[in-house]
């Protein structure tokens, strides 16, 4: 590997870092932002997720798995950028080319859902706990409920399910 290949490697990895940090204080404070103003409405976390599907009624919403969920999907983020820096592109939205990526993962340990402890599957539906609805080329809408098409080639985007049944959408933009 030449100097300058070690060099993009490392601000690559930099930028992936920086990146993965500040996205987690974007979340967590739209979450927590989220969250006062459902309460100033006077509705609670059961309306807003009832929105989402019925059984997410029947859950409680876990804190902790859903910062374990939140930290899986970074660390599926961080993945999914090796996986374009090593092949040129992003996998597939397909089922194949999702089975693709998670073969080529070389620790498919961190891109496990933490509610099934398995590797995500792919879906071309919403989300059930467990799975994953990527899409790439691709962005999430304003409120991270959805995706957004876009014609940039190299985004992706992708959507799981939080323990209170409520889904979710990460992007690279």
């Amino acid at each position: 590997m030449s100097k300058s290949d070690k060099t993009l490697v490392i601000g690559s990895v930099f930028l992936l870092v920086i990146l993965l940090v500040i996205g987690t204080f974007f979340v967590l404070f739209r979450d927590s932002k989220s969250q006062a103003n459902l309460q100033k409405q006077g509705t609670g976390n059961t309306a807003l997720v009832s929105t989402k599907s019925s059984e997410s009624l029947n859950r409680k919403p876990s804190k902790e798995t859903d910062l374990a969920i939140n930290d899986s999907a970074y660390a599926l983020s961080g993945k999914l950028l090796a996986y374009s820096v090593n092949k040129g592109k992003y996998p597939a939205p397909t089922l194949s080319g999702w089975n693709g990526f998670t073969s080529a993962v070389k620790d498919p340990e961190d891109i496990k859902s933490p509610i099934t402890q398995r590797l995500y599957v792919f879906t071309e539906t919403d989300p059930a706990a467990g799975e994953i609805q990527y899409r790439s080329p691709s962005s999430c809408d304003g409120s991270y409920l959805d995706f957004k098409p876009i014609q940039a080639p190299k985004t992706y985007a992708f959507r799981v399910r939080f323990s209170g049944g409520d889904i979710r959408c990460f992007t690279t933009i």
